[in-house]
């Protein structure tokens, strides 16, 4: 039985964990194809004022899942605070399915965070920021 999402292409940000996790997993069930990134605690310039940090396991994990639906999955580790890997990541999603459809946004930080000079947390500041200058 064919459904609308049957065989459109989905890319979820904060895809790893929680709800984002949920939502990619749901649209596979429903018959899309999805394309996770997600933010990992694991990275080299991870802070700990995030109160949740998926790892790359945790990302393996909800690709596994997508799978698991008999859907494709793909999953890359993504800063959503960066241009370039945004880029990347769409990039790298719409080549793996030959399109993409929705992007659709499921991440949050429920922590204070102490901001460095280019108002990343926990940064050297040698990347520029989503919307900067």
């Amino acid at each position: 039985m064919s459904t609308p999402l049957d065989g459109r292409v989905a890319l979820v940000t904060g895809g790893a964990s929680g709800m984002g996790r949920a939502i990619a997993t749901a649209l596979a069930a429903a018959s899309a194809n999805v394309a996770i990134g997600s933010y990992l605690g694991d990275r080299p310039w991870a802070t700990q004022a995030y109160t949740h940090q998926p790892s790359a396991a945790d990302l393996a994990s909800a690709r596994a899942a997508i799978w698991a639906t008999g859907r494709q999955g793909f999953a890359q580790p993504l800063d959503v605070r960066f241009d370039d890997e945004v880029e990347a990541f769409v990039a790298a999603a719409t080549a793996a399915f030959n399109e993409a459809w929705w992007l659709l946004v499921a991440l949050g930080v429920a922590a204070s965070l102490a901001l460095g000079p280019t108002g990343s947390p926990g940064r050297s500041g040698d990347r520029p920021r989503l919307g900067a200058a």
